[in-house]
């Protein structure tokens, strides 16, 4: 398959609908030091704070999702978990009452994890969103040659290193390698596994910032 394929009309594009393609088989589609672009950069869990191994979704996609042709990706809570659910993170980018948020919520029956571990990774789980994994990953998308700088619309120094400067919005891109890809879990591997953790940040100190 080459080329980007065109998005339906009646689908708008933008930053809502990129939650359906596989930002990992994607990456792998570029060149050695090619650059991701901003589409593709934001369809990483990691940028949301989720641990690829962590990222999960609603089995019935919630209005908002079905109709922006997206995985719903299931945000947890900040704090405890919520027995009517979160916003989907397409509705937390967006401001919309989600659908998915409704009374007698059970995580077991209603959310399903993406990827199945790989044999070195624990277990999944429905941690925290933290900042630092989306710092975390910045830098080592750095290192590995696949960014040349931090994005200019997040604060890259400071207490609120990763989290959006005001006035400043990421591009979406129509012709994205991202969209390439096959959807979020077709495939069980990927070539080029990145290793995120949060060890180096105190966790408290980021969860303060908003990732959105």
């Amino acid at each position: 398959m080459t080329g980007a394929p065109k998005l339906p009309p009646t689908v708008e594009l933008s930053f809502n609908n990129i939650f359906l393609h596989d930002p990992y088989i994607a990456e792998t589609l570029l060149p050695q030091g090619a650059y991701v672009d901003e589409t593709h950069l934001r369809a990483y869990p990691e940028m949301n704070g989720i641990l690829r191994q962590n990222l999960a979704r609603y089995k019935n996609a919630c209005t908002y999702c079905a109709g922006n042709n997206a995985v719903c990706v299931y945000y947890p809570p900040q704090t405890r978990p919520s027995a009517t659910g979160t916003r989907c993170v397409a509705c937390r980018y967006t401001k919309h009452k989600c659908s998915n948020v409704t009374p007698g919520l059970d995580i077991d029956r209603d959310v399903e994890f993406v990827y199945a571990p790989h044999a070195d990774e624990p277990a999944p789980t429905h941690a925290t969103p933290s900042m630092a994994i989306r710092v975390n990953f910045l830098d080592d998308m750095i290192r590995r040659q696949r960014l040349q700088a931090w994005p200019c619309y997040l604060e890259s120094e400071g207490p609120k290193k990763g989290a959006p400067k005001r006035r400043r919005k990421p591009r979406p891109n129509e012709h994205s390698a991202l969209y390439r890809a096959p959807p979020f879990g077709q495939s069980a591997s990927f070539a080029d596994k990145r290793v995120v953790t949060v060890d180096e940040y105190d966790k408290d100190e980021w969860e303060v910032c908003d990732m959105i």
